[in-house]
C-alpha cells in the first residue's frame, strides 16, 4: 500500500462525526427558524384578516342596503314608466276620437255654409 493513503483513526472519525453533527444541528436550527418565521408571518396575516373582517362586513352591509334602496327606486321608476305609457296610450285614443269629432263637426259646418250659400244664390 502507498503511504499517501492513510487509514483514518478513531479520533479523525469522531471529529468528522462531530463536524457532521454540528452541521446537521445548524441545518435543523435553520429549518426551525424558517418554520418559526413562517408561523409568525401566518399569525400576522391572520391578525390582519381578523382586524379587517369587521370593516369588510360593514362595507358589505352598506352595499347590501344601498342595493336594496336601488331596487326599490328601480321598481318605483318601472311603475311610473308603466303608468306614463298607459297615460300616453289613453291620450292617443282621446286624440284620435277628438280628430274624428272635429272632422264630423267640420263637415257639418262646411255643409251648413254650402247650404247657406246655395240658399242665398237661389233667392
Amino acid at each position: 500500500m502507498a503511504d499517501d493513503q492513510q487509514t483514518p483513526t478513531t479520533t479523525d472519525l469522531q471529529r468528522q462525526i462531530k463536524d457532521i453533527g454540528a452541521r446537521m444541528d445548524d441545518g435543523f436550527r435553520e429549518i426551525k427558524d424558517m418554520m418559526r418565521d413562517s408561523q409568525i408571518r401566518l399569525q400576522n396575516l391572520e391578525l390582519k384578516e381578523a382586524a379587517s373582517a369587521p370593516a369588510v362586513g360593514a362595507k358589505m352591509d352598506t352595499l347590501q342596503r344601498d342595493l336594496n334602496c336601488e331596487r326599490v327606486r328601480t321598481n318605483d321608476l318601472e311603475k311610473a314608466s308603466k303608468d306614463q305609457a298607459l297615460s300616453i296610450t289613453k291620450l292617443q285614443e282621446r286624440s284620435t276620437l277628438l280628430l274624428w269629432l272635429a272632422g264630423i263637426e267640420g263637415a257639418g259646418v262646411l255643409g251648413w255654409v254650402i247650404q247657406n250659400v246655395l240658399n242665398m244664390i237661389g233667392k
